[in-house]
């Protein structure tokens, strides 16, 4: 909206409109209050857009006054007086009528509208259309709904824990699933088996570093009541047990990096299995991470 009685280069609408619509794809300039002009003054310049030109042009209209308000007057007889003084004006009645009235206004906006539609409506259908298919995929990847009764809960959560079971016993073991599940750390049977190799190399460089005089002390010093042909536990137990004790820390740690390589295994099983079921799953994970915890507190406790 911008006011006939004031300055257009000033106008505050017309500064909004640029920072808005910098290409002015989008504006129209309505001017209003166009019939308190100055005396003598009138706004064709701006209308024909020599003064500030717009790419959907300007429109002047004549709204009701406040004393039009107070009086009530309907807006069919607010359009008739309008149409009345554009028509009778000296210098509006000489232009063509399009740059004048609501009516042409409204009309002008109806087929701004229709053309803006038009235009925009194939990609909205297009966008609405792929979201679509790509909710359509997410619901079938969800499976099934979720049963209401009881039965049909427990028969799903049986199916999952099962599910999961065979799932990780394959993962472990190194069994082929045509399931199987790619996981980025690597497959866990393997894993734990490469863990276990660099534990026996440790091992094996160990008693390597064991020389042919220590060993012959050794057995000489724990002959006993060994049978001819038959070296003495004792002498085993003797070279042994100090290298053992180098040997407890890379075993411990050992323990430790198995134990989390099944706990990963775990995870991944139970995200690939449940993961419509968040409840079900934290619930299975903490039970199995609980279990394989006491299981390695007991080695701990049989080790010392």
């Amino acid at each position: 909206m911008i006011p006939a009685n004031q300055d257009i280069s000033t106008s505050e609408s017309l500064c909004l409109a640029k920072i808005l619509d910098p290409d002015g794809q989008r504006t129209i300039g309505v001017m209003t209050k166009i019939d308190i002009m100055d005396a003598g003054t009138d706004a064709r310049k701006v209308l024909l857009g020599s003064e500030i030109s717009l790419r959907l042009g300007y429109i002047a209209v004549k709204n009701r006054s406040q004393m039009d308000l107070n009086n009530q007057m309907k807006v069919q007889e607010a359009l008739e007086k309008e149409k009345n003084f554009f028509s009778s004006h000296k210098v509006y009645s000489s232009m063509n009528s399009s740059y004048f009235g609501i009516e042409n206004l409204t009309n002008k906006l109806k087929i701004i509208l229709n053309n803006h539609i038009r235009q925009t409506l194939p990609d909205i259908k297009n966008e609405i259309n792929m979201k679509i298919s790509d909710y359509d995929k997410q619901l079938k990847n969800l499976g099934t709904e979720i049963p209401v009764q009881q039965d049909d809960k427990m028969i799903i959560f049986w199916d999952v824990l099962r599910k999961f079971c065979t799932t990780y016993n394959n993962l472990i073991s190194g069994t082929y699933d045509k399931n199987e599940i790619v996981s980025s750390k690597g497959q866990p049977g393997a894993d734990i088996k490469d863990t276990f190799d660099v534990l026996f190399i440790n091992l094996e460089n160990l008693t390597n570093s064991l020389t042919n005089n220590e060993i012959e002390k050794a057995i000489n010093m724990h002959v006993g009541e060994s049978l001819p042909g038959f070296h003495s536990i004792d002498a085993f137990l003797y070279l042994l047990q100090p290298l053992l004790e180098k040997f407890r820390i890379p075993a411990i740690n050992c323990v430790k990096d198995v134990m989390q390589i099944l706990e990963d295994t775990v995870q991944s099983s139970l995200d690939f299995h449940a993961s419509k079921f968040p409840s079900i799953k934290d619930i299975l994970f903490n039970l199995v991470k609980k279990y394989l915890e006491d299981v390695i507190l007991w080695l701990f406790i049989n080790i010392e």
